[in-house]
């Protein structure tokens, strides 16, 4: 089975809509154009349950990083694979990651690390297209959340199809 992850989690239909998916786990980013700071991050997760809980730091600093495991529950980090050896001497306790890009192949101190190759942000789910996916056997999904088109409207369809053609629903 592939394990999903949604990425840039902007308000609690993301995250709920992950959940009914299954998802492995949910992004937040703490930096650049979807950060969200973590008292909005609270909101959403106190709920929903299911997904682990996964900050996407980019080029956060260490201090900031820090501000953020000091007050969530965060299960794990995704970085570039340009800063894994940083942040993995920083953040000893963190005990999933996800890497993104090329990179150190393996850290053995933590019990998780995910190279998302499947990126997918579009998809053309035409039965042969999704066969193609499938028969590519990934190991993981990583979907885009967007921001609400208005306060409690999202259109979600595309993820409906999506997960219907992998049988999730």
């Amino acid at each position: 089975m592939s394990k999903i992850k949604f990425n840039h989690v902007q308000d609690l239909s993301d995250a709920r809509f992950a959940a009914s998916a299954m998802a492995e786990w949910i992004g937040f980013s703490i930096v650049g154009p979807h950060a969200m700071n973590a008292d909005a991050i609270q909101e959403i997760i106190s709920w929903c349950s299911g997904p682990k809980l996964i900050l996407e730091v980019g080029d956060a600093s260490i201090d900031k990083i820090n501000s953020f495991l000091d007050v969530l529950p965060v299960n794990g980090i995704e970085c570039s694979a340009d800063r894994i050896t940083e942040l993995n001497n920083a953040l000893p306790d963190v005990a999933e990651w996800i890497v993104l890009g090329d990179g150190p192949s393996s850290h053995p101190t933590h019990s998780t690390q995910w190279h998302p190759q499947n990126h997918i942000t579009e998809i053309n789910l035409s039965a042969a297209n999704v066969a193609r996916i499938l028969g590519n056997k990934p190991y993981g999904f990583s979907l885009n959340c967007e921001k609400e088109t208005e306060i409690g409207k999202k259109d979600l369809s595309l993820w409906h199809d999506f997960f219907e053609a992998l049988d999730l629903y």
